[in-house]
């Protein structure tokens, strides 16, 4: 006989407060003398110890059958240790304090609510305990109409059931008044809701969001989708709320700006983060690497996949656009430089490798500070940039034969494969699964783009597709070529005041002792009010001494910096060659997915699609 689940129940009708009550029972208990309770600190997903249990009060426990108190005391930061005095079953109560307004955390107000797990819900440490099934019933103001989770609905009530903490933790819950909308894909239910108001036009959202998913399965080769029904949980905010989203195994948390849907690059930008986010399924939720299986919630799960995890999905949010015919070729390929681009102006490639900057993102990647571009990499960014590349090696050995998507689809089948064996895979499985696609190995690029921190040859891969030329992937000498000025800074407004917020490191900035924190009020003599002014002014002085007057720390200072040029020189597009090749021809509109001589509409020039990561400098 089954054990009976661990029951939670939350009351979420204190919103005024922002406090969330909750009770988990645990029945059958055995014979133990005490239970621990266990909140994580982490939620899967996002690489950061949150420390979730400092929002957590008023924590209490009872005897589930004859209701006398029981002793509960706090043994570590997020664990509390209940003594059970022979009880067979054991409730804990406490509240939370629930109002952060991010894709990661728990926010409670009058209007609405928006449960993730892993800061809601504490689970009881044991044999076999963390592995019950649980359910979960919510009480709600009375004018709340919707409830929108991937969690199954037990009955017609407001009761939902995971299989284990493990779906519970993953399966973020929406209350409110919102308004959703129904489709179908591939035979399955899909749910987007929609939190709050914005200009998007929303049938055209719903029947694009539709084709992404048609896309995804059939690049993991039309496979069933791994999931019973699926939920978009969308929050329109404030352009000063940013944007993002996080994954879950039938579901994703998004926040995108409310009138961010307009002009259609923008659109095309709120589809990508849907693309990535539902790609997540398969990679991260079914194949995931081998240090995440199984999860531990109570510390860091450090690996040095994440290049994979994130690099490879941030990669395939514009292939999937493409493939849905949401994109044309010319847009993608324009998403993919805007990635090198991003890549190229990161001193830090030099200094941390992909591998490194994975298993470091729970103590860099998430705690950016100035020196962050000087030392640091993005395992999204160059992670992106590497699966390009590795995607058109092992095309052009395997003369179009193969792709990146036989690496994919096949670590997908492990899981299949090993069922409840499996144990995730480890960098020796990727390299194995690429060097099988491409027919031959590919140590070369695994020590220069994943192990090591030599340059990504970008333009190399693109050649035997046809592309090259107008864009100059390497860096050239600073003050060569280029005429305009730069000065290796960026800048931000502070109360009025222009600050400098980061400096490059080996720029005419850091030679002439700009720091993080200065502000800087003039240039050779005339003042410059904010960032415009400021370029206006360096632009114009290419190959010349400036005087900067800034202050430190409230002390004035006068500083000489001699302008350089960028030290990026070129455009950053992909071109066509004039005269292709009939194999260049073939490994492009294989890979692309037009016909080679295909030429941009005017609005596709006007209207450049793909991410800006990170602060431009001056």
């Amino acid at each position: 006989m089954p054990a009976p689940p661990i029951e939670y129940a939350v009351d979420l009708r204190d919103g005024r407060a922002h406090l969330v009550r909750v009770e988990c029972r645990v029945r059958a208990i055995g014979t133990r003398d005490a239970v621990e309770f266990v909140l994580p600190v982490w939620t899967p997903g996002s690489y950061l110890v949150r420390e979730f249990a400092q929002h957590v009060q008023d924590f209490e426990a009872h005897d589930l059958e004859g209701g006398r108190p029981l002793p509960a005391r706090k043994t570590e930061k997020n664990v509390w240790r209940v003594e059970t005095r022979g009880a067979a079953g054991v409730a804990v109560r406490y509240r939370v304090y629930a109002f952060e307004a991010s894709v990661r955390t728990s926010w409670l107000d009058a209007r609405r609510a928006t449960l993730n797990g892993a800061s809601i819900f504490v689970y009881p440490e044991g044999a076999g305990l963390r592995d019950r099934a649980a359910t979960v019933t919510l009480s709600t103001p009375a004018d709340w109409t919707a409830i929108s989770t991937a969690l199954e609905r037990v009955g017609g009530g407001a009761t939902f059931r995971a299989a284990d903490y493990d779906e519970l933790v993953d399966s973020p819950i929406e209350a409110g008044t919102h308004a959703t909308h129904a489709f179908e894909a591939c035979g399955v239910p899909h749910e987007i809701a929609l939190v709050g108001a914005g200009n998007a036009d929303v049938p055209r959202l719903v029947a694009d969001v539709r084709r992404v998913v048609d896309a995804a399965a059939r690049l993991m080769g039309g496979v069933a989708l791994p999931y019973r029904r699926y939920v978009f949980i969308v929050h329109f905010v404030p352009p000063s709320s940013g944007g993002g989203g996080l994954e879950h195994r039938a579901s994703c948390l998004l926040q995108m700006p409310r009138f961010g849907f307009r002009p259609e690059n923008e659109y095309l930008r709120r589809l990508a983060l849907v693309a990535h986010e539902h790609f997540h399924v398969w990679n991260v939720k079914r194949f995931r690497p081998r240090d995440l299986v199984p999860l531990d919630y109570r510390r860091e799960n450090t690996t040095s996949l994440l290049w994979v995890a994130e690099g490879w999905t941030s990669y395939y949010e514009w292939l999937i656009l493409r493939r849905a015919g949401l994109l044309s070729g010319h847009q993608m390929l324009e998403a993919l430089a805007r990635d090198a681009r991003s890549l190229l102006e990161t001193p830090g490639r030099h200094v941390q490798s992909l591998e490194e900057a994975s298993f470091d993102a729970w103590i860099k990647y998430y705690r950016q500070n100035e020196n962050s571009r000087n030392s640091q990499v993005s395992y999204y960014v160059k992670g992106a940039v590497a699966a390009m590349v590795l995607d058109l090696a092992i095309r052009e050995r395997s003369r179009g034969a193969r792709s990146l998507d036989d690496v994919v689809r096949s670590l997908d089948a492990a899981v299949t494969e090993r069922g409840s064996d499996y144990a995730g895979f480890d960098a020796a499985d990727v390299k194995a699964l690429a060097a099988k696609a491409a027919g031959a190995p590919l140590d070369d690029f695994f020590a220069t783009a994943i192990e090591g921190t030599d340059e990504i040859l970008v333009s190399r891969a693109l050649k035997p597709f046809g592309l090259e030329g107008a864009w100059v992937m390497e860096p050239s000498p600073r003050g060569t070529a280029e005429s305009r000025g730069f000065l290796g800074v960026a800048v931000g407004s502070d109360g009025g005041r222009l600050r400098v917020k980061s400096v490059l490191a080996g720029s005419p900035a850091e030679a002439a002792g700009l720091a993080a924190g200065d502000e800087i009020v003039a240039v050779d003599g005339w003042r410059v009010a904010d960032s415009g002014a400021l370029r206006a002014r360096i632009e114009e002085s290419a190959h010349r001494d400036v005087a900067i007057d800034a202050f430190h720390r409230e002390e004035h200072y006068r500083a000489t910096a001699t302008i350089g040029g960028p030290p990026i020189a070129g455009e950053f597009t992909f071109r066509k060659v004039p005269r292709p090749t009939a194999e260049q021809r073939t490994l492009y509109e294989q890979w692309i997915g037009e016909p080679f001589d295909r030429e941009p509409t005017p609005d596709e020039l006007l209207a450049p699609v793909g991410k800006g990561h990170g602060e431009r400098l001056l």
